[in-house]
């Protein structure tokens, strides 16, 4: 059975750089996460109770990144997705918050890894959603 890979931490995204062909990475602000199938389609972004953010293509849906992020930050996100229903019978792991824009709420977000957190825009008018610093990681993450 083949292991699912560990989710990115700052130390594995503080040694990236974009895959861009011909980039010589000398004008970034930061690692933008995209998608290779659709370079410039906004993404969509999902936080799982295990502390995970989900990157994915909001074009066709395939999985762009997991970032694990910060425990002070799980511990916040887990308590905003917490469910509130008594009658949910629904395990904490099939539970999540999508991050979405107020602005433009089904258009997407971009995503970009700076300086220990993931930044998140809109997707259409490119306003600023939120920051969440990302988990530091082991030499094994």
């Amino acid at each position: 059975m083949k292991k699912k890979p560990a989710p990115l931490t700052r130390n594995a995204l503080d040694k990236a750089s974009c895959q861009a062909p011909g980039c010589k990475h000398d004008n970034h602000d930061g690692l933008v996460l995209h998608g290779r199938c659709h370079v410039k389609a906004p993404t969509t972004v999902r936080y799982w109770v295990s502390g995970v953010v989900e990157v994915r293509c909001k074009q066709c849906g395939q999985k762009i990144a997991e970032i694990l992020l910060h425990p002070e930050e799980q511990a916040a996100a887990n308590e905003v997705l917490a469910c509130k229903d008594p009658h949910c019978e629904e395990p904490p792991e099939s539970h999540s918050l999508v991050l979405r824009a107020q602005c433009h709420r089904d258009g997407g977000v971009f995503v970009v890894y700076q300086g220990g957190h993931l930044l998140v825009t809109c997707g259409t008018c490119k306003e600023p959603i939120s920051s969440h610093h990302v988990a530091e990681g082991g030499a094994s993450a």
